[in-house]
Formats: structure tokens, C-alpha cells, sequence
């Protein structure tokens, strides 16, 4: 259980004192006293006190001099945070006054006083202290923060810098920095180094221009000149910053080394681009059956990547052959010539002419067929080859050879041909290779399986791109014949209606779809029949039907006739559940209504709260002139009225505004501290009400406004209270949970009573605004509790029977944000949680 509050009294009244003790001691505070101000300044250094009643008139030392001491004296420092109210019989100086709470006084209260009224300034200067105290400890927690972030800027693998966008210049650098460049920024300034290549300078005047007009710079890939000469790439994010004035003189941003990423992106792009060529190449000679087009496409595609001048293709069937080796690479094959198809000089436009009948010995090809490798010449003037020295004479210069192979039978050789030396890289081989490999497929298969493979393959291919279209549809999809008899029924059909694909196919639509509603509305005996019969279009209409769970959906619905062999055969059904559509636009209408009610109710709020203001300063100018007790009395009850519909006031303008969130990590206990202290102080006044705490152990924290969740559950605990007039059991639980529907970790804490309970009928309206069970209240507590609970993504729910007692609970989400983000940034953190 929490310790009481200490109070320590400083004044020479022992009267006053033993009275003081009493009704402090009664309302859970303990009391302390000291009779003179010397040895009541050494009584606060003892004990440090949680607050401070100090009498100004004191023997020794007054008690103005006491406070001065503790606020001024580096011998008290440490007792500066303990809240003092001043007690004092006469009305002093209004400056002096000032000078005392400019010195940090909480309250200066003439004599006499009431002890209700000493009692509700203390609770508030206590709440004050504390919430100071939790500011300092903030303000602590922000200096870690920021040392935190200081030493990340240095050490993160990014290089940050801040740009002078005035003088074109580099003010800050980090560590990365400065090894992605190799300049210090000392370096930078006294050199006036220029980071950027030349031919880049007036994209990066261009860049800076955006920045000093306030756009943001996102993702810019960015040369950069090293201090060795190297040229290093660099992915870019600067953001401009804005001065007090709004005025835009410094822009700040974070560069991510990515030479190496480029360098892979460009590998990565050189292998896309040959699988690129790969697949297209493969497609074309797949799908054709002339040989001359495969041949006219693979050169077309290779060009793309490699220097072509000049393309042959030979052709030929291999019968029998002998490979005796004599010489320098004399080669005899008894080979069957067929012929060369064709020679291509690309970049010139194509064309072909047909080449004499020629022996094939002691040719290049020749040698392919033997070795069955392929053949790189890099200079054609050291060739071996016969034509090699005729091809030299037109210009060209080198050459690859490439055997097409099928089944181990070559069955022609590719030759590609360039006016460079050396043309064709090593990289390039494997592309030539596998190419090589797809053509002989495509040209020995073309004349074996050209009609039986080209029109299964397609026939097959649209079938399957039909049938998945429809299948993964999104809208349900069905087809009935000219009987009304379904022929086709998708997953979304399934999923919409509840009717199995096996339980429907040849069954009447209208056992599965009952359509009587929608042919009422268009004055027709059956929808479906008017399509198939009149050719006619039905599109777009809303109606209701019932699935095969007897439950009754809103539905939008197309109809359209189904053709074959010029005329109807049947009709197509496209629908779509508007279940969640509807609920959507009831929920906006709500929501705009909430919106209008809400600015309604500031606009009220605000002039009643104007002429509250005047009635209370009147009244009180009336009171201070009162012509008897008995006036003054009546005037304290209009003033209490006042300060009641002020509080109506204040909960109207809290409700017509949006709710701002101040983020922080709280522990869960210490975060219902307050509503807790809150619930028991006012159950001290019942003797027929337990209040039980349940908490599982090792809670985590929370991601939460604290002050914000503290009054969601004051009201939902006094609430409670309020429910059972006739005594009984508050019980407060927290427990963990996982959420496995939204697959996070959550906290639930309820608050249950064995109250009266609530009717269905009222628990439906129970958050609504101005909605309230109670003769008093303005009813808008749950409605605003509800609303800072949504807007931290979490819920708030209820359970309730009649005479057995209601359950409110509230499921927080366990975040864990990373440690640099803001509590505004974080509010955002929270908003995709109101959808879930």
C-alpha cells in the first residue's frame, strides 16, 4: 500500500495544530509540527516533507524569511521541491505576494480558512508537485535522449550533414561523412572543395533551389568526388528546416553509400537484360514455325547487347562422318550439305541471298561439327579459315561460332560477326550459349510438332487464364445456361452465398439465388429469364437475398448474356456483398453526425462559457457587498452552480476537439496510481463496498498518454461506484492477453461491478454522446473515455446483465517504439490501429 502524504506545519498556534492534525490525520495524511521557523527550516531538511504549511508570522524567523532561506540557500537546494502554501492572518503586500510565488510558493491562504477548503488546495498542490516532478523527470530523460541521439549521429553507418543553403556550403558532418567523402569538415571549408562532378553541378544547383523552396528531397541518387579522385554514389534524403520566422536558411540530410549497390544493380541489370533477351527469344521461336523469323529475332535481341555486324546461320543434317587428324587441324567429314539460309548485315536492313553450293572442308564449320565446341575468333587476320580471309576483305574483323545442338546431333552452327577486334566479352558466352541451345530446339522441333504444339499450348494457356480469372475473382462469378441451370460457380460465389461448388453446379440459380425482391422492384417475373430471353444487360443493381444460412445480405448485382455461335446460350452473373459497404456509409453518416454535434457543441460551449464568466464575476462583486450571511450563503450555492456547468462546459469543448496525444513508456501500475488513490479516498466514505486489485505479474509497459488513460479510468471506476448504490464488490484486473485475430500482444484492464447492471437496449447507446443511465451528468464521460482509448488503437468494450452486474474493459496494444521517436511522430504510431 502506498504511503501517506507527509505534512508538515510550521506555526506557533498549538490550537491550530492539534486541529490541523486531526482532519489531516482523518483524511490519510501524516502529520508533522514545528512551532517556530529555525527549528521548523531544520525539521524540512530532515524529513523532506511532502508539503509545507508555513505560517508567516513566526518567532525566530518568520515564516516569508523561511521560505526565502529554503529557496535561495544552497545549504537547502535540495528541499526546493517541496510545495509550500503560506498561511496568513493578514492581507500583505500584493508585491510581497508576488515575490513569494515568483520564488516558486504554491498558494498563499488568508486566515481563517475552512478545513474542506485547506484539504482540496492541498490535494491540488500535491497533484501539482507530482506532475512537476514527472516533468523534471521527462526533462532528465530528454537530456539522456538527445546525449543518445548525439552519439548516434556519429556512430550510424549513414553520413548526416547539415547544408547552408545561403552560402552553398556543408556546416556539420558525422564520421560517415567524412569517410564517404575523405574530407574533414574543417577540410571542406578552408578548401571550398567541390564534392560533385561538373557535369552534375546544375542538377545539384537545381536540388538546392527545390530545398530553399521548402520541398523535401527524397531518395536522389547523387555522385559523389572523393578525395582521391574516386566517384562514389550516394542515395540522398535532405529535408529543409525552417527557422522561427519560417524562413528556410538550412536544409538537413542523410546520405547512404550504394557505389557497391550500383555496381550489383548494374550486374544485376546486365543479367536481367539476358534473361530478358532469353525469354524473349524463347518465346518468339516457341510460338513460330518459320525459321527464318526465329533467326531474324535472335539476332535482333542479341544486338541489343552485343556488337553484331554481320549474321549467318548454316544449317545442314549430319549423316555419317570420320575424323582423322592431320596437319594443322585437318578436318574430312562426309556431310550432306542442306544449305545456308540466310546472311543478315544488321544495322543495314535485312537481307538474305543464298549462297553457292560449296564443299564444307576445311571451313569453320567444319571444325565446329568435329570439335563440337564452339569457336572465338578475336582477329580474322590470324585466321586459319578459308572465308575468314574473304570476310576480312568486306570490313569484318572478328567472329563467334556457336554449334546448335539437339539430342548430340549438331544440326547447324550459328555465326555472329564484327567489324571490332576482340568484340565479343567472356560474359557474353553463356548468353550466346544458352541461346545457341533454345534455337536448336525451337528449329529441329518447328517442322515436328509446329500445328499440334503451337494450337494445344494455346488452347490450354487461354482455358487456364479463363478459369483463373474467374476463379480468383473478387465479385462472385456465375454462369447458368438457357435452363437457369448453374454451369460455373467461383470461390467468391462460395464465400458470398455459402453454397459449395459441387452442391450448385446444374442446380437452378434460383434455389441458390432468390431474386424475387429485385424482380419486385423492376416489375419482372424472373430477372434471370428477361436476360437470357431478351439479350438485354442488367447491370448494377442493389438488392438483398438470403444465403444458405438463412441470413439475409445486401448485394449489388450485374447480369449479361452469355453468346455462342452468334446467339444466347446463357447468362453471366457478377455480385459483390455491400454487408461491409453499408455498414461503412451507416458508420460515416454516424461519424459526420458525431461531427456535427460536436462543432455544434463548441460553438454552444463557447458562449455559454463566455456568460459564465460574466454571471460568476458578477455574483462575486455582488458577494463581497452582501447585505447578510444569509445572502452570501445563497451566493456561494449559485457560484457552486457556476463552477458546475463550467465543468459541463469544459467536457463539451474536450469532446468537440480531437484529442491530442502526449506519448511516453508507463508502467501499467504506475500509470492507475491515480484513478486507484482516486476510487479509495471516496470509498472511505462507504462501509457496504470491497474493492479487490487483481494484476498478473511482470506486466509490460505501455505506449500511452498517461494523464489522458488516468481519466478514462477515474470515470470508469467511479462509475462503477455510482452502480451499486446498495453496496457491493469493485474489482480492478489487468491481465495479459495475445490478440491472435491482430497478432499482437495486448493488455486487458477491466473494471467490473455487481451493480444494477445495464439493459440491451441502453448498452447499444452506451457510448454515444449525451447518452446517460444517471439523473445527473452531462453524458459525455464514457463517449469521451472512448474516444482517447480509439485514439490509442486500442478498444473499450461492455458486458453487462441485468441485476448481476456490469464489465468494462479496455485492450491496450503492447507497442514497443524505437527510442528517437516523438510523442507526436508516435501519435501517428497509433492510427492504423482504429481500423483493426
Amino acid at each position: 500500500m502506498d504511503k501517506p502524504a507527509v505534512i508538515l506545519l510550521i506555526d506557533e498556534s498549538q490550537k491550530l495544530a492539534l486541529l490541523l492534525e486531526s482532519v489531516l490525520e482523518d483524511a490519510g495524511y501524516h502529520f508533522l509540527w514545528e512551532s517556530d521557523g529555525i527549528t521548523g527550516l531544520e525539521r524540512i531538511q530532515e524529513t523532506h516533507p511532502d508539503l509545507v504549511l508555513l505560517d508567516s508570522t513566526l518567532p525566530g524567523m518568520s515564516g516569508e524569511a523561511v521560505f526565502q532561506e529554503m529557496m535561495t540557500n544552497p545549504q537547502y537546494s535540495d528541499c526546493r521541491d517541496i510545495p509550500v502554501i503560506m498561511l496568513s492572518a493578514k492581507r500583505s503586500d500584493s508585491s510581497i505576494r508576488r515575490r513569494l510565488l515568483e520564488l516558486g510558493l504554491s498558494v498563499y491562504l488568508l486566515k481563517p480558512f475552512g478545513t474542506s477548503e485547506l484539504l482540496n488546495i492541498i490535494d491540488n498542490v500535491l497533484v501539482t508537485s507530482n506532475i512537476r516532478g514527472q516533468n523534471k523527470k521527462l526533462q532528465r530523460e530528454l537530456g539522456r535522449t538527445q546525449n543518445y541521439l548525439e552519439n548516434l549521429v556519429q556512430i550510424t553507418p549513414a553520413a548526416i550533414f547539415v547544408i547552408d543553403l545561403q552560402r552553398d556550403t556543408i556546416d556539420f558532418f558525422n564520421k560517415e561523412a567524412e569517410i564517404q567523402t575523405g574530407y574533414s569538415l574543417r577540410e571542406l571549408k578552408l578548401r571550398n572543395v567541390q564534392l560533385f562532378p561538373e557535369t552534375y553541378a546544375p542538377r545539384y544547383q537545381k536540388l538546392l533551389d527545390r530545398l530553399r523552396q521548402g520541398e523535401t528531397i527524397l531518395a536522389e541518387e547523387i555522385p559523389v568526388v572523393q578525395k582521391n579522385g574516386s566517384v562514389r554514389w550516394t542515395l540522398q534524403n535532405i529535408v529543409p528546416v525552417e527557422d522561427d520566422k519560417g524562413n528556410i536558411h538550412t536544409a538537413q540530410g542523410v546520405s547512404f553509400d550504394i557505389t557497391n549497390l550500383k555496381e550489383a544493380e548494374r550486374e544485376l541489370e546486365h543479367r536481367n537484360r539476358e534473361l530478358t533477351i532469353i525469354n524473349t527469344i524463347t518465346k518468339a521461336i516457341s510460338s513460330s514455325l518459320d525459321i527464318e523469323f526465329m533467326f531474324r529475332v535472335v539476332v535482333q535481341e542479341l544486338s541489343q547487347m552485343i556488337l553484331i555486324d554481320r549474321a549467318n546461320l548454316v544449317l545442314f543434317e549430319v549423316q555419317a562422318h570420320s575424323a582423322p587428324i592431320g596437319g594443322h587441324l585437318t578436318l574430312q567429314l562426309d556431310i550432306d550439305y542442306a544449305s545456308i539460309l540466310a546472311l543478315y548485315r544488321v544495322g543495314e536492313g535485312y537481307r538474305q541471298r543464298l549462297l553457292e553450293h560449296q564443299s564444307m572442308k576445311s571451313t569453320a564449320a567444319e571444325w565446329i561439327v568435329y570439335s563440337r565446341r564452339r569457336h572465338i575468333e578475336r582477329d580474322m587476320a590470324l585466321s586459319h579459315f578459308a572465308e575468314d580471309k574473304l570476310l576480312l576483305k568486306e570490313g569484318l574483323r572478328s567472329a563467334v561460332r556457336l554449334p546448335l545442338v539437339f539430342e548430340e546431333k549438331i544440326i547447324g552452327v550459328l555465326e555472329l560477326f564484327s567489324r571490332k577486334l576482340e568484340s565479343h566479352a567472356a560474359k557474353d558466352l553463356s548468353l550466346l550459349e544458352q541461346v545457341a541451345d533454345e534455337l536448336a530446339i525451337a528449329i529441329r522441333n518447328a517442322q515436328l510438332f509446329r500445328e499440334l504444339r503451337h494450337s494445344h499450348a494455346e488452347v490450354l494457356a487461354a482455358k487456364e487464364f479463363t478459369e483463373g480469372i474467374i476463379q480468383n475473382a473478387a465479385s462472385g462469378i456465375l454462369t447458368i445456361d438457357r435452363e437457369s441451370r448453374i454451369t460455373t460457380f467461383n470461390q467468391a460465389a462460395e464465400g458470398i452465398l455459402l453454397w459449395k461448388r459441387e452442391e450448385v453446379v446444374r442446380q437452378p440459380v434460383q434455389n441458390v439465388m432468390d431474386l424475387s425482391t429485385l424482380a419486385e422492384e423492376l416489375d419482372l417475373a424472373d430477372p434471370f429469364r428477361e436476360v437470357i430471353e431478351q439479350g438485354v444487360v442488367m447491370s448494377q443493381k442493389e438488392t438483398v437475398i438470403r444465403r444458405k444460412d438463412d441470413v439475409e445480405i445486401p448485394i449489388g448485382i450485374s447480369i449479361a448474356p452469355l453468346r455462342g455461335n452468334d446467339r444466347v446460350v446463357g447468362a453471366v452473373v457478377l455480385f459483390s456483398d455491400l454487408t461491409l459497404i453499408k455498414a461503412i456509409e451507416e458508420e460515416q453518416q454516424k461519424l459526420k453526425h458525431l461531427a456535427q454535434m460536436g462543432e455544434m457543441s463548441a460553438r454552444i460551449a463557447h458562449e455559454i462559457k463566455n456568460s459564465l464568466a460574466a454571471l460568476q464575476t458578477g455574483i462575486q462583486v455582488a458577494q463581497a457587498t452582501a447585505a447578510s450571511d444569509e445572502d452570501a450563503s445563497q451566493m456561494d450555492a449559485l457560484l457552486d452552480e457556476i463552477k458546475r456547468m463550467d465543468r459541463i462546459v469544459k467536457d463539451l469543448l474536450r469532446f468537440s476537439r480531437e484529442p491530442e496525444l502526449h506519448l511516453s513508456l508507463v508502467p501499467i501500475r504506475e500509470m492507475l496510481m491515480s484513478p486507484v488513490y482516486n476510487i479509495r479516498m471516496i470509498l472511505e466514505e462507504y462501509d457496504n463496498i470491497e474493492f479487490v486489485e487483481e494484476y498478473d505479474d511482470n506486466l509490460p509497459e505501455l505506449f500511452i498518454d498517461e494523464g489522458k488513460m488516468e481519466q478514462v479510468f477515474i470515470n470508469l471506476l467511479q462509475n462503477a461506484l455510482q452502480a451499486m448504490p446498495n453496496g457491493g464488490r469493485l474489482t480492478l484486473r489487468v491481465k495479459k492477453n495475445i490478440n491472435f485475430q491482430m497478432g499482437v500482444e495486448t493488455v486487458f484492464i477491466e473494471v467490473s461491478d455487481t451493480g444494477v447492471g445495464i439493459p440491451p437496449e441502453q448498452q447499444e447507446r452506451i457510448f454515444d454522446p449525451f447518452f446517460s443511465t444517471k439523473t445527473e451528468g452531462t453524458g459525455l464521460g464514457l463517449a469521451l473515455s472512448k474516444r482517447f482509448v480509439e485514439a490509442h488503437g486500442a478498444t473499450i468494450t461492455v458486458h453487462s446483465q441485468k441485476g448481476q452486474g456490469t464489465t468494462f474493459r479496455v485492450e491496450l496494444v503492447v507497442h514497443r517504439p524505437p527510442e528517437t521517436e516523438t510523442g507526436a511522430e508516435s501519435a501517428e504510431f497509433f492510427a492504423h490501429q482504429q481500423h483493426l
